[in-house]
């Protein structure tokens, strides 16, 4: 009985910690670019990121990121690999997608116009724990042929409700349909990575004030001792002199 309570234990912790975990938790090393890589298998496939600084330096909490874009023709390696060296012989002739600077958190979908291998780059002047997730959709895309068994093409952390651009443009009745359903992504976009940044921001804060709560009582004790001994010194100090003056008279008069 206690044999079977303890290993269900273990099983509800292990599934505890299974689902609160990130994708990928990246180390990211001063002055040192760190790419992470997602392979595309078609054409028009939707590429999703996510990324959230987690910890970092305490007057630097900014990170520079760039996507670029490595032409299937160029990869001789057919072998998929999320993390590869970085004078890798096949970013010779990548594409350089976008370029943003001093970002904390990150999220955006795009559409990706050709197949090959996309890749996101991190750079820092300072340490950085960066959790990540990037995952791409292919079901969405004209190429993908549903007759085929091409289950390897979707990624499991794909969300459903990814919509392509081009789909998007179908549905539009205008162009107006259609800038108002980028504005409200934009705002929705935005208002997540601020509610987030207050999170961490908070959290932050949080443990700023319990470690210095939990420090007030040895700043209270250390200030009794020190009150203290100055107190003693100072009696002994007034003593001392206060006996030093009545000495001097009697030995004067002794001369005398």
């Amino acid at each position: 009985m206690l044999v079977n309570l303890f290993y269900r234990i273990i099983l509800l912790s292990s599934f505890l910690n299974t689902i609160s975990c990130s994708p990928l938790t990246l180390d990211l090393n001063p002055d040192t670019e760190q790419c992470i890589y997602t392979e595309l298998p078609i054409k028009e496939c939707v590429i999703k990121y996510y990324f959230n600084i987690q910890d970092w330096a305490y007057d630097d909490e900014f990170v520079d990121y760039s996507i670029y874009h490595i032409p299937s023709d160029t990869i001789s390696n057919k072998e998929h690999r999320i993390l590869k060296p970085k004078n890798d012989p096949e970013d010779e002739r990548q594409v350089k997608l976008m370029t943003k600077t001093k970002q904390r958190i990150g999220e955006w979908q795009f559409t990706a116009d050709e197949k090959g291998e996309y890749k996101i780059c991190f750079i820092s002047k300072k340490h950085k724990i960066i959790d990540l997730d990037i995952s791409h959709d292919c079901t969405l895309s004209p190429y993908y042929d549903m007759s085929k068994n091409l289950d390897h093409m979707v990624d499991p952390l794909a969300d459903d409700s990814v919509i392509s651009l081009k789909e998007i443009n179908d549905l539009a009745v205008d162009d107006k349909l259609r800038l108002l359903i980028e504005n409200l992504d934009e705002q929705v976009n935005s208002l997540r990575t601020n509610l987030d940044y207050y999170r961490v921001r908070n959290a932050r804060n949080l443990r700023t004030v319990k470690s210095t709560l939990s420090r007030i009582n040895w700043f209270s004790l250390g200030s009794m001792l020190v009150i203290t001994l100055v107190c003693f010194i100072q009696v002994t100090l007034v003593k001392y002199l206060f006996t030093r003056t009545l000495r001097k008279p009697d030995k004067y008069q002794k001369k005398l």
